[in-house]
């Protein structure tokens, strides 16, 4: 079976899962401002619990953003490293949709969502979503916008109301392998108004 490495830290929740498609091990640690002192400490120690040599791994899954720019960058030089070191490819999964898919687990029943993620103060990310029998589709991928918190919106879903992990990330990476791309292009996604800027696309 194809195992892959996969890591969420664009949160304050250090996450790392391994495995395939239908055995995996997850460690989630909340470690704020910390990612970078234990990140490989945990993957070091995951591979150890599922018996999987780093040259087991066949790819490797990170959250790709947008999100904290600390923590989409650090996520992505992981991949990059251990990808490069083990001449394997990277899958980058926007965060937005590895939280869809998380929503979509709490409540299946969501026809259409609004998921709010905040940048930095008074800012947030807003992706939409709508879910269909074919599955998830992204409806207008992420923007950052102003919020104060007296807009309404039905269906708006707000990241601190449902923690993210790296199995989210996983689910998606090894549902659609064919995402993966050479470790030097495997970088963060940004949206205008973040810095450095690069529209994510759909």
């Amino acid at each position: 079976m194809v195992q892959v490495l996969s890591l969420e830290t664009t949160t304050e929740i250090c996450s790392v899962t391994v495995g395939d498609k239908t055995n995996t091990v997850t460690r989630s640690i909340v470690a704020p401002r910390k990612h970078n002192e234990i990140i490989l400490e945990v993957i070091d120690e995951i591979l150890k619990t599922a018996a999987i040599l780093r040259e087991d791994l066949d790819f490797v899954a990170f959250s790709a953003g947008p999100g904290s720019f600390t923590g989409v960058r650090l996520g992505a030089a992981i991949a990059q490293g251990i990808a490069l070191g083990l001449d394997i490819e990277v899958i980058p999964i926007p965060t937005s949709q590895a939280m869809a898919h998380r929503i979509h687990q709490v409540d299946p029943h969501l026809t259409n969502f609004t998921i709010m993620r905040q940048s930095r103060r008074g800012w947030f990310y807003r992706a939409q979503f709508s879910v269909d029998s074919t599955g998830i589709k992204l409806i207008h991928a992420d923007e950052l916008i102003q919020y104060d918190g007296n807009q309404t919106e039905v269906g708006l879903i707000f990241q601190n109301h449902l923690s993210l992990s790296a199995l989210e990330v996983h689910e998606l990476a090894v549902a659609d392998l064919g995402k993966s791309v050479a470790p030097e292009f495997a970088v963060p996604i940004y949206v205008e108004g973040d810095s450095p800027y690069r529209q994510a696309t759909s």
